[in-house]
């Protein structure tokens, strides 16, 4: 797949003579032809770098370990080439950094949330997805791949089943490894699982759970920075995330103050966050608060688009200038969205 879509895009490329080439990795191959035809065409190239490969198959263990050092070969190789590298978080910089790219050619520009909140009646969307007010749900809406390690989340549900706990563990969504899952969660499937919602429905749903989980497999530390949590944050509700603590989620949630952490791996102490939430509603309000404040300040489309444009505009100008410092003094007043004084959990 990606071999077909370097060649066409070096088409493309030939076709249309940019003055600039971005690629967005994963998708390393496309590199190829923006670094082949560069001396011809004369065009920058620039990369933003939404996960790692190499690190993604060297902390989860798929291909092997030979495969995983063969692609972060790969990928070092070709981002050492190009004009300028934009990270979504500080954890890729300093991975890069240390593998040996210069750290004034990297920018950090991070994703914003995509999604608007409908306002939607909790009360009445809990009722549409069988929730009882009895239940405090734990929701964890997105992907069902290997990294996020969900049998995790299964587990902790059948601990809260044994100990007669008012959490209920609920997954939304598809992927990958929702086959095995449904395997893996037995007698639990029906009550736990909820097939993907449409837009609308989907964000109502995150309003009417009581908290969102995220969940990462042990061991995730590099190798890619949850974008559900700029979703969650959205939602002003209180989030829960088990990841390890150097992961770019852990310092997401650090700044946010958007909720709890608990190391990956652990049923007990992930379930033991989820009923210290239940059992303060009012500190449960307040992260929520807290991540909707974070959103609205770091997250918006407006502020991350502003640093991309700068981004490319500087690519192979200016080695030494970021991103931000790009960026006109009006447009860095205005990048981000005003919001009343921080709530504190």
């Amino acid at each position: 797949m990606e071999a077909v879509f370097a060649l066409r895009a070096g088409m493309r490329l030939v076709r249309e003579r940019p003055s600039a080439v971005i690629a967005v990795s994963p998708a390393l191959l496309a590199l190829l032809p923006a670094l082949l035809l560069r001396p011809v065409l004369r065009h920058r190239v620039g990369v933003v770098v939404q996960d790692l490969y190499g690190a993604a198959l060297s902390e989860t263990g798929l291909g092997g370990g030979l495969v995983a050092r063969a692609t972060a070969w790969l990928e070092l190789f070709l981002l050492r080439r190009v004009d300028g590298v934009a990270v979504i978080h500080d954890v890729f910089r300093r991975r890069l950094v240390a593998a040996g790219l210069p750290k004034h050619r990297i920018d950090v520009i991070p994703n914003w949330s995509h999604v608007t909140m409908p306002g939607a009646d909790r009360a009445a969307t809990r009722r549409d997805l069988g929730w009882r007010e009895d239940e405090f749900i734990a929701l964890h809406a997105g992907n069902m791949g290997a990294k996020q390690g969900l049998e995790g989340l299964i587990d902790v549900q059948r601990l809260a089943k044994e100990r007669g706990s008012a959490v209920r563990v609920v997954l939304l969504g598809d992927g990958a490894r929702r086959e095995y899952l449904r395997d893996y969660a037995g007698e639990l499937f029906d009550a736990t699982f909820l097939d993907p919602l449409p837009k609308g429905r989907f964000e109502a749903a995150l309003e009417a759970a009581d908290c969102l989980l995220l969940h990462e497999r042990p061991g995730v530390v590099e190798m890619s920075v949850p974008s559900k949590l700029t979703t969650y944050f959205t939602a002003g509700r209180p989030v829960v995330a088990a990841t390890d603590p150097a992961s770019g989620a852990a310092a997401l949630m650090a700044l946010s103050d958007a909720g709890l952490t608990v190391r990956a791996g652990d049923a007990g102490s992930l379930l033991a966050a989820i009923e210290s939430l239940a059992s303060a509603p009012a500190i449960a309000e307040a992260h929520g608060a807290n991540g909707q404040y974070y959103a609205a300040e770091h997250l918006t489309g407006a502020r991350s688009l502003a640093l991309i444009e700068a981004w490319i505009e500087g690519l192979g100008r200016d080695p030494f200038r970021s991103a931000e410092a790009a960026l006109s003094p009006v447009a860095r007043s205005t990048s981000g969205t005003s919001a009343s004084d921080r709530p504190a959990a």
